[in-house]
């Protein structure tokens, strides 16, 4: 009995190290990607309910500014993480 509940411990803290090792930084990545993804969809949604079509030249915007929430989003992250 004994035996088993070391094992299972030892399975848990391993697991938590290569969380944090190799998954922490591409769970963060997909979390920001989703998160962008997310306002810029809710951007176009409102433009829409409001009757109005996004320009070309707003959808070149928005894809310029995806890239700093993206970047801002995994500072702030990571900094949580700290």
């Amino acid at each position: 009995m004994a035996v088993k509940f070391v094992f299972l411990a030892c399975f848990i803290i391993m697991a938590f190290i290569v969380y944090y090792l190799f998954l922490r930084t591409s769970v963060i990545n997909l979390y920001c990607d989703l998160q962008v993804k997310i306002k810029i969809n809710n951007f176009k949604r409102s433009v829409k309910r409001n009757g109005q079509l996004i320009a070309s030249e707003d959808e070149a915007l928005l894809n310029i500014l995806a890239k700093p929430m993206y970047q801002r989003c995994i500072q702030i992250e990571m900094s949580q993480l700290l």
